[in-house]
This record gives structure tokens, sequence and C-alpha cells, in this order.
């Protein structure tokens, strides 16, 4: 009789599940484990011990299997998104910033807020009821769209 790390070669948890026992403290591991005692998998090429295993937004769980972090997708846990937007989509932080992490937008120089959908307009901020002297809208920095009957760059 022998044992493989403290447990008996015909204990169902040897080899950590993922092998058999076929000598004192020697594991003949199942397809895709490795180790001594057959502990770490890979999840898309990457060793489940590794942090960069699941685009280092989760646990490899099993083999090819990721158990994501909140806010992160796909299978690798590679996909994430601000405010309901792909992070690749061109109109996501409202046209005008990265999606560098779930919800969390890197605005374009001369936008603001948690999603970059505010600019200003000659140092109105877009939302605020002044902008374009009240007679027109801001539609890009420093661009203001105005009324009828209403000029220039501010109205």
């Amino acid at each position: 009789l022998y044992s493989c790390f403290g447990l008996n070669f015909n204990d169902t948890n040897v080899c950590s599940t993922h092998g058999q026992c076929i000598s004192h403290n020697s594991c003949q591991c199942s397809p895709h484990y490795y180790s001594s005692n057959c502990s770490i998998t890979s999840c898309f090429g990457v060793l489940s011990n590794s942090s960069l295993s699941c685009s280092s937004h989760g646990q490899c769980m099993d083999h090819d299997q990721c158990s994501c972090d909140v806010g992160y997708s796909l299978s690798n846990c590679s996909l994430f998104s601000c405010f309901g937007i792909s992070f690749k989509d061109p109109n996501v932080c409202s046209g005008h910033g990265q999606c560098v992490s779930p919800n969390n937008c890197q605005c374009s120089p001369n936008y603001y807020s948690t999603n970059c959908s505010i600019t200003t307009c000659h140092q109105f901020f877009s939302n605020e009821s002044g902008v374009c002297l009240s007679r027109g809208k801001c539609v890009d920095h420093d661009r203001c769209d105005c009324n009828e009957n209403y000029y220039s760059s501010n109205c």
C-alpha cells in the first residue's frame, strides 16, 4: 500500500482528483494537468498558477474554464464594458475616450464625467444652463449649434 502526498492511492481526492497515484508520492496526471500532485491546469495556454491566466481578470478553475472577476466576460475574461458598451466599440465613453477597465473611462482632452459625455463651450460645461448664452446647444468642444436667428461661435 502506498500514498501520494498524505492520501491513500485509492482515495477519491488523490492527485488533486486529476490523476492516479502510481507509487509513493508519484502521480500520473490526467491530460491538461501538471505538477507533482496534478493540481495545476491551463486556461488558453497559460498555466493556472500564473497571474496572467484568464487575462489576469479571473481564476482558471479547470482546463480552459475561467471564473471571471466582476465586470469581465468571455471564456478567457478578456472582454469588459463601460456603462453597457463594449470597450472595443467606437461609441464607448460617448465616443470621447477609452474604456480602460469595467465602467472606467479615460476621457479625451476637453471631455469630462464618468462616461466622457460632457465638454465645454466657451468656459461653460455643456450640461450647464448658460452654455452657448442659453441660445443653442453645445455639440462639441467650443462648438455651439445655435437656435434660429442666433449666430457666432457662442450664439
